[in-house]
This record gives C-alpha cells, sequence and structure tokens, in this order.
C-alpha cells in the first residue's frame, strides 16, 4: 500500500508535471482520506481537473484495490473531448458517454475506464447509464462524482428558458445524482463563485459540510480596459485596428479573442470583420489558411475540432477567433495576449472566467482584456446587477473587476 506523498509521486509522473501544488493534495486527501465532499474555486492554472483525474490512481494505490472510477459531469461536448484526448495522449484511459458507440459503451460498462465524461441529461436521462451507476459492481468501484465548471450550476439549473427546457431540467436534478450514489464524495469545480453561486451549488447537488478551497481569482498580469461604442459609428471605426493589423501580420498577428453575448452577434461580427479583410481573409489566397473564424454552441462537431487545433496549435494559421462562451469554459488557449468583449457580459462570473480561461500556462505574461459596450448595455448590465439575490456583493465584484 502506498503512501499519500508515494501516490502523489505517481501521480506526477504519469501527468508528466514536477509536482502536485498544495490545494490539489488538499482537495484530494479529503476525498480519499475522509470521503468528504470537496468545493473548488480556483483560478484557471491551479489544476483544478487534475484534483479528480488523479482520484482514480489515488485510491487504486493507496488501497491496493485496482480499478476506481470517477465520474464527471460536464456542461460541453467540446470541452468532454478536449479531456479526453489529453488524457489519452498520456496514456490514460478515457471515455465520453454523450458520444461512443456500442463497443465503447460495453466497455464503460465494463469498467474498464477510470475516467467517465457524461453531460448531466447524458448520467440523469439516459436509462442506461442511470442503471450503471446503481449496479452493485460499478458502485463498489465508484470513488467520486466530479461536476465541472459548477459555476453554470446556477446559471442554467435555475433558469427558466423554455428553448432550452429539457437541458435546464438536467441541471435542475443534479442532486439525483446523489440518490444514484449516495455515498460517493462529490467534487464541485469552477474558476468563479459568488457567494451566492456557492450555496446554490450545494443545495442542487446536496453537499452537506463540504470542504472549500479557493485562492483569489485576481490576475496581476491582467490589464482591464474598457471603451464605449456610438451605436451611429460603423464597427470598422471600432476594429480597424485590429484588422489592419492582420492585413500587415497576417499569421504573426498577436492572437485574439472576442466574446459575443449571442450567435447573431457572433455572425454579424464576423461578417463585418470578413468584408473588412477581403482577400487578406486568408494567408496566400488559400482558403485551408483562414486567419479569422467564428465558433459557437452550433458549429458542427467536425468545425469546432479543426478550429480548436488551429487556435490551440503553435503552427496554426487562425489569429483571431470570435466565440461565445461556448468556447472558452475550460478550452487551453495558449498564446492568447488579447481578449475582446463585445458587449457585457451577462454577470461577473462569466465576465472573469471569459478572461480567465486564456491565462492557462501565461502567469506572468501580460494579457490585455477590452470591454466595448454600447452605451444601452451599461444601463441593462446595472439593472441585471441589482435585481439579483446578491446584488451588493456583484456590484462591488465589477467595480473591483474594473480597478484591477
Amino acid at each position: 500500500m502506498a503512501s499519500f506523498q508515494e501516490a502523489f509521486d505517481v501521480v506526477s509522473n504519469t501527468f508528466r508535471i514536477p509536482s502536485l501544488n498544495a490545494q490539489q493534495k488538499t482537495g484530494i486527501r479529503k476525498i480519499v482520506e475522509e470521503r468528504k465532499d470537496v468545493f473548488v474555486n480556483l483560478p484557471t492554472g491551479f489544476g483544478k481537473s487534475l484534483l479528480y483525474q488523479a482520484l482514480p490512481l489515488v485510491f487504486d494505490l493507496t488501497s491496493q484495490e485496482p480499478g476506481h472510477i470517477v465520474v464527471v459531469v460536464s456542461p460541453l461536448v467540446s470541452l468532454m473531448n478536449d479531456q479526453v484526448s489529453h488524457l489519452k495522449e498520456l496514456g490514460l484511459k478515457a471515455a465520453n458517454v454523450s458520444s461512443l458507440e456500442n463497443g465503447g459503451r460495453t466497455r464503460v460498462e465494463s469498467c474498464e475506464y477510470p475516467l467517465v465524461y457524461g453531460s448531466p441529461e447524458a448520467w440523469l436521462k439516459n436509462e442506461r447509464w442511470r442503471f450503471m451507476l446503481t449496479n452493485s459492481v460499478y458502485s463498489k468501484k465508484l470513488c467520486a462524482i466530479a461536476v465541472d465548471e459548477a459555476h453554470v450550476v446556477r446559471q442554467w439549473g435555475t433558469s427558466q428558458d423554455n428553448k432550452m427546457a429539457a437541458f435546464l431540467e438536467s441541471y435542475s436534478k443534479l442532486y439525483e445524482l446523489r440518490s444514484l450514489a449516495p455515498n460517493v464524495p462529490v467534487v464541485a469545480l469552477t474558476a468563479t463563485a459568488t457567494k451566492l453561486t456557492r450555496d446554490t451549488v450545494f443545495n442542487l447537488l446536496n453537499m452537506k459540510n463540504a470542504v472549500e478551497i479557493k485562492e483569489s481569482p485576481n490576475k496581476l498580469n491582467v490589464a482591464y480596459v474598457v471603451q464605449y461604442m456610438d451605436k451611429d459609428m460603423e464597427l470598422e471605426f471600432y476594429f480597424g485596428w485590429l484588422t489592419d493589423e492582420l492585413k500587415q501580420s497576417q499569421e504573426k498577428t498577436e492572437r485574439s479573442i472576442i466574446y459575443c453575448q449571442t450567435i447573431r452577434q457572433c455572425g454579424l461580427l464576423y461578417a463585418a470583420i470578413k468584408a473588412l479583410l477581403g482577400v487578406y481573409m486568408f494567408i496566400g489566397n488559400d482558403s485551408k489558411h483562414v486567419l479569422v473564424e467564428m465558433l459557437h454552441s452550433c458549429t458542427p462537431e467536425g468545425n469546432k475540432h479543426n478550429i480548436l487545433e488551429s487556435f490551440q496549435s503553435a503552427s496554426g494559421t487562425i489569429r483571431l477567433l470570435i466565440a461565445t462562451i461556448a468556447f472558452g469554459m475550460g478550452i487551453d488557449c495558449r498564446g492568447v495576449h488579447r481578449v475582446i468583449h463585445f458587449g457585457p457580459s451577462k454577470n461577473v462570473e462569466s465576465y472573469v472566467q471569459e478572461t480567465d480561461d486564456v491565462m492557462i500556462s501565461r502567469r506572468f505574461d501580460p494579457l490585455s482584456c477590452s470591454l466595448k459596450r454600447v452605451c444601452a448595455d451599461i444601463f441593462m448590465l446595472a439593472c441585471t446587477l441589482f435585481n439579483e439575490e446578491d446584488k451588493g456583493s456583484n456590484l462591488l465584484s465589477i467595480i473591483t473587476c474594473s480597478v484591477l
């Protein structure tokens, strides 16, 4: 039977990192030793995902009983696929039940995968997976349930949006996982959570006496700039500097992300920038080497994969990505130096999340974040803040963000 330090050394070697940080070690020990629920609120770059990804290995080593399994609840298919691909590159077995063929599903049921990802609706609405979680063989090996990007539990689990009814219903009923696996610790992870969000997560996941592991999301190397927009001015007036840089520097342009609040905004801005660039949209007039792309929840999976591969790769040609939050959540965006918000985010948590997600592996490099607001949006944002239950803390949060 290995000691925790020996297990941590094996984890470090497996995940190809120098060592686990103090927050990771604390969270893992609380789950393995004390079977405690754990709420992890750490900025991007602290290795939140590794905390639950390491659990099967640590349980195996410290108990001498092989085959431990962690079930992961995640909101986005692209995020799950990104993590599964990364784990496979490390030589670890992982699967996403939301996109498996029959053979893969059978292997999941046979306990062949120590890390099994799925959406809330996959775990709660698919009878096959519900039954699997309750059968005696699987439940004996299940050592933890991880809820990744837990801040969306409040945003989606308490929403009344009829267009997303089935999806939102699953988030509002995540507590059912506790009845399917009553003695299994739950670990909820996020980079951004106000007190109200934390309390909502605790309630919806039925987390009691949970251990909290948290750090401030403040990043000293992020500069925030606000630019007001006149509705009567053309977009070229505000984004001409960026298209000029793309024309002149082409693939040497600094990588940037423009976040939009709706798919419609995304499409309109993409069309405007494409028109401004003209033939400079592509490197050497080759349509395969595009400089600007658009990504949102309705982008076909094949296109998403190609866009992410290009934007994340050092040799990729995409220098500007126009996206909704469907892109930013949990995705590893190395080499991004600028984040532009085309209009304010829905709340402070989303804004911090969108600027925070590009900070992976860039703790000491400067990042510029620009918030472009149409005047009417300021009033709408203020109304949103004052209508929320924790209006005081949210208003203070946005003021704090503005002066960092």
